[in-house]
């Protein structure tokens, strides 16, 4: 007799079969709702490890020299003579650079992928040393001149932006708590993100990385409006629009250049 058959003759088979299939159904369950929480706990562990190497790099990275006979900038007029750099020791990115940057002007380095553009501004920010030649700011080679002076007078913007889980006013004006709002809502209007800012579930006061979560473009922005409200005399942006459409883009660094040319060296107000 076939299976179909059996259970015609024997009415209550049709009930066995639909609880057996019924006990196998909530066994499947039982076993694959672990598994749903077990696959993306996995990820979170692989997060963990890979920030942990990525922290143990950092930590172990060597620092770059302070001078034993360190030199302050009269100016801040910008220069290269006889530049190279290279990364392995062997191979230069480029050599023999010569460059001026005078105060109140802007300066554009444009050239293909990998033709060293990158590289060349974070010599500026000397997040490098030269191989041969030297970057005057102000009369003082960067080498000479301490960190703490450096950065209060070198800012930088870069595309890999990091913001802090603080309120949106607190990233803009870091490090200076007791700046005005007046010139945070300035430096946000002029890198073009005051009005995602208002946007927001409590404006300035909107704290970033909980509800709230910037796109990579609108981070960049709020980067640029932090690197306006320290109003370092000497400003570096290395594709610091890459996320923006081209009009956003052109209308971002008109407006940031201008309150940059305009403000730049001030004190802070």
């Amino acid at each position: 007799m076939d299976p179909v058959a059996a259970r015609a003759a024997h009415p209550g088979g049709q009930g066995r079969v639909q609880q057996q299939e019924g006990d196998e159904f909530r066994a499947g369950q039982a076993v694959a709702a672990p598994m749903g929480v077990v696959g993306p706990r996995i990820q979170q562990i692989r997060a963990g490890q890979a920030a942990a190497v990525r922290i143990t790099e950092l930590l172990h990275a060597p620092t770059l020299p302070e001078s034993a006979t360190p030199a302050l900038p009269d100016g801040h007029h910008v220069s290269m003579r006889g530049v190279s750099f290279s990364y392995d020791g062997q191979t230069d990115v480029f050599s023999g650079v010569d460059l001026d940057l005078a105060p109140g002007t802007v300066t554009a380095l444009v050239g293909p992928s990998g033709s060293g553009k990158s590289t060349l501004a974070s010599l500026l920010s000397r997040f490098h040393d030269v191989t041969a030649g030297t970057v005057p700011l102000g009369g003082a080679d960067l080498r000479d001149i301490p960190a703490t002076e450096l950065y209060r007078r070198v800012g930088f913007v870069l595309q890999d932006v990091r913001l802090l889980r603080a309120s949106v006013a607190d990233n803009i004006r870091l490090g200076r708590p007791d700046a005005t709002d007046e010139k945070v809502e300035r430096c946000a209007r002029a890198a073009r993100i005051h009005d995602r800012v208002m946007a927001l579930p409590d404006g300035y006061a909107t704290e970033l990385g909980r509800a709230v979560t910037l796109s990579g473009g609108e981070a960049q922005r709020l980067s640029i409006a932090r690197a306006l409200f320290a109003d370092a005399p000497v400003l570096v942006l290395d594709e610091a629009t890459a996320y923006a459409d081209p009009h956003s883009e052109a209308l971002i660094q008109d407006a940031a250049l201008a309150e940059y040319l305009l403000h730049a060296g001030q004190a802070a107000c």
